[in-house]
């Protein structure tokens, strides 16, 4: 969550206390509205203060993702990536700047004309959002932003199926060896943070709005 935009990490403390909430099964909890979740015994009980027996010197805090008790016992299935953790984050990021947080979370490109177009993602920052005008063609009633033949990652190409194209991207359509994928106008790509500087490109085909056929989306 912490992503430069609406969660920050405050350091002023010197300690914090953790509380965590047991119940007679895994479920779903809602701190001040906000959804949470009870604790799931992976293995680390010793890390509590009032733990029954000895309590650990150096307690890890880090829950067993390995643990049985993911696959067995807990309330939803554990996300640690993929598209449905895509998802996810680019939701968040949609909601904070809804909010007016997260100015920084996300980098827009612009796409108004057909051709390559670049962005460098700062080091920390992994979301970037193409955004371009909205139209629609007769028959149509998808909102059509810009067609996307290829995205590169530091010069390597992505599938156009790619779980970092998260939102925002119509179905992949195809003509003979062609494939490509139009956007909506607001297309996330989330490539995750990263601790250095990552030049992303995007090829750019078709712009909807420059189309004769184009309608106001």
């Amino acid at each position: 969550m912490l992503r430069g935009g609406s969660a920050t990490r405050d350091t002023s403390m010197a300690a914090i206390t953790y509380y965590h909430v047991e119940l007679p099964h895994h479920d779903l909890l809602l701190a001040e509205g906000a959804a949470a979740e009870s604790w799931l015994d992976t293995g680390n009980r010793g890390m509590f203060a009032n733990a029954p027996g000895a309590v650990d010197l150096h307690a890890d805090l880090e829950p067993d993702l390995a643990s049985e008790a993911w696959q067995t016992q807990a309330w939803a299935p554990l996300v640690e990536g993929g598209p449905n953790l895509a998802v996810i984050r680019a939701r968040l990021e949609g909601r904070a700047i809804t909010l007016g947080h997260g100015a920084a979370a996300a980098w827009t490109l612009w796409l108004e004309t057909e051709g390559k177009h670049s962005a460098v993602l700062r080091a920390g920052g992994g979301l970037l959002r193409l955004a371009s005008v909205a139209a629609k063609a007769p028959g149509d009633q998808r909102r059509l932003g810009a067609v996307v033949a290829e995205v590169t990652l530091d010069g390597v190409a992505l599938d156009l199926a790619d779980h970092r194209l998260a939102l925002g991207f119509h179905a992949i359509e195809r003509q003979g060896g062609a494939c490509w994928r139009w956007t909506d106008g607001q297309a996330l790509l989330d490539f995750g943070p990263s601790e250095v500087e990552r030049v992303v490109t995007v090829t750019v085909t078709v712009i909807a709005a420059a189309q004769d056929w184009a309608v106001a989306a």
